[in-house]
Formats: structure tokens, C-alpha cells, sequence
């Protein structure tokens, strides 16, 4: 309830930033992470050919769209179990305008949008479930192996940004999600191009903690690169575990606010009565709201948002060695 809560809030509430996005140059920064993590049996493939493909909205959040359905689709394509193949995973663009023989998930815009398509040859939807991927908790995979707030995000951010996400999908032929936005002919902008070429490297250990794996791996690759030494667990109580005996060795935290077993919250609460001066960075994909402030009051230092972003990433956590 109280995600649902937050789910509906940050759609009312509106986009956290809104500078001109290139959304292909989105789609070779997720591609360029996940092929670096995904299975070797998985192919990763780009057909971008939108003419336009600047738009106006949040570029974190832009990421976490084909980031969450690039995940998905890995997962669809894991379930495949009599796969005798490699497991593809593409990801298109084309422009559109609605009224002109294109009609779904229109949003009723009369602008023309880009149409970013993420297609995967895995396991296909019952059609009795189709209509229900997107609601809130709502999940195909197996008891504890999603949230079901994935698609549920995608849902809430493509909607915020004035457009649309559809899908199509057949039992053993796999499933594709269309995300339609509203272009501009602007450039992409100049601050976000400058910004995202000059990350701050550094040195320390950090403990990552993220029950999701290919953000656990993408984080820990990120933060290698940057000149850090780095130790991922899954959960809150493998953090209490590791913080008790590498306690001395942890320079600083970077961890996720929802984890099952025991959340980001309350492993914090346990390892500050260990070390009230423990260095913590809170990262969740649900945005900056009451509650992640409530647990940076409690003694987190920073918060990044997921999905991640090389520069973002090295300025929170440069900031949090410092201390400010």
C-alpha cells in the first residue's frame, strides 16, 4: 500500500528534472551496461532509426524505462528453458504520427513521438495476462523473484512524460513493449552532455547492497572503474554480516532502500548502533520522497536515484567521502 502510495504520488507530483534527453543515446548507454552483464547466451541487438529522437523529461528516468524493460526481457528470455538458440534481446526506434495508420497507445498526442521498441525471443505472456503487466505488484515470475513494480514504473514515468507504452506477445515467441514520446527538433542539452563525460574517480572499499543482481553488478563495475575496491551482497542481513567483520575496512555503504528480508532502512538503523559514523549512500528507483528523507535524517548521507548513471554515481559518492 504504501509503495502503491509513493507509485501514484510521484506520477501526480511530476518529472524530477526536464532538460532535452537524446533517447538514442540513452538506449547505447543501457545497451553498453547491460551487455557487459547479461548472460553470454543473450545477443543484444540496436536498430535505431528515428529521425528525431530528442525529448523533453528526466534523463535518469528516461534510463530506468529501458533499463527495467531490458531486465525484463533478460528474465523472459531465462525462463525459455528449451531455448536450443542464443536468447535475443533488441532494441528499436522509429518515428511515428499518431493518426496516420498508428494508433496504439496514442495518449491522445497529435505530436510525433519516437517509438522505442524492446523485444525479447523469451517465454511470450498469456494473453488473460497482458492487461494486468503494468499494475502495481502484479508479476509472471515466480514467487520472490520480482516485485511486480518494474512495469509499473515504466508505466508511471512514460505517462508522466506525456506518452504511452503498449506490448505484444505470444506463449513461446517472446513479447515486445513499445514506449511512445513526444519529440522536439531541439538539441540534447549541452549541461547534460558536459556533465555525463566527467566523473569523479576516487579510491576506498565500498560495500554495495542491492538484491537485484544486474544492479548489483552494474554498480560494482561502475565503481571499479572509478578506482574503488568493491564488495556486493544481496540483502540486509548479508550487509549486517560482512559490516560485523570487515567493519574497519568499509569506507562507505551504497545501499538500496527496498530489500526483502530487511529493508535499507532498518540495516542502517543496526549498523549505525555499530558505528555512528558510518558512510551511507540510499539508492532506490522510486524517487526522493517523504520516506527516503525520513532515513536520510536518520544519518544517510547522500541518495542517488537508480538507475544508475557513471556520474552521478561518482559525484554522491564522492560527496559521501567527503562527508558533505
Amino acid at each position: 500500500s504504501e509503495l502503491t502510495g509513493q507509485l501514484l504520488g510521484f506520477a501526480r507530483k511530476g518529472k524530477h528534472r526536464h532538460t532535452s534527453v537524446d533517447m538514442h543515446r540513452v538506449v547505447d548507454e543501457v545497451v553498453s551496461l547491460l551487455s557487459r552483464t547479461l548472460e553470454t547466451n543473450i545477443q543484444v541487438q540496436t536498430h535505431l532509426e528515428s529521425s528525431l529522437s530528442v525529448v523533453q523529461g528526466d534523463p535518469v528516468q528516461m534510463q530506468q524505462i529501458l533499463l527495467n524493460l531490458g531486465i525484463n526481457a533478460r528474465d523472459a528470455i531465462l525462463e525459455c528453458e528449451s531455448a536450443t538458440s542464443p536468447g535475443k534481446l533488441s532494441i528499436a526506434s522509429r518515428l511515428v504520427h499518431f493518426g496516420a495508420g498508428v494508433n496504439e497507445g496514442s495518449n491522445g498526442t497529435q505530436a510525433p513521438c519516437i517509438e522505442i521498441s524492446v523485444s525479447d525471443s523469451g517465454v511470450g505472456i498469456a494473453p488473460d495476462l497482458q492487461e494486468r503487466v503494468f499494475e502495481p505488484y502484479f508479476t509472471t515470475k515466480p514467487r520472490g523473484k520480482g516485485s511486480g513494480m518494474g512495469l509499473a514504473m515504466v508505466y508511471g514515468i512514460v505517462r508522466n512524460h506525456g506518452g504511452s507504452v503498449s506490448l505484444s506477445s505470444k506463449l513461446g515467441q517472446g513479447t515486445t513493449f513499445k514506449v511512445y514520446l513526444p519529440v522536439t527538433d531541439e538539441d540534447a542539452s549541452i549541461e547534460e552532455e558536459l556533465e555525463y563525460h566527467h566523473p569523479v574517480v576516487g579510491s576506498g572499499h565500498i560495500l554495495v547492497v542491492d538484491d537485484h543482481d544486474v544492479i548489483r553488478d552494474v554498480a560494482a563495475e561502475m565503481l571499479e572503474s572509478l578506482g574503488y575496491d568493491v564488495h556486493t551482497v544481496a540483502d540486509g542481513l548479508e550487509a549486517l554480516d560482512y559490516f560485523a567483520d570487515k567493519e574497519h575496512d568499509i569506507d562507505l555503504i551504497l545501499m538500496d532502500l527496498m530489500m526483502p528480508r530487511i529493508d535499507g532502512r532498518e540495516c542502517l538503523r543496526r549498523i549505525r548502533k555499530r558505528n555512528p559514523d558510518v558512510r551511507v549512500v540510499l539508492s532506490t528507483g522510486y524517487g526522493r520522497n517523504n520516506q527516503v528523507q525520513e532515513v536520510l535524517d536518520e544519518g544517510s548521507i547522500g541518495f542517488i536515484q537508480k538507475p544508475y548513471e557513471i556520474h552521478s554515481l561518482s559525484r554522491a559518492v564522492a560527496s559521501a567521502m567527503q562527508g558533505s
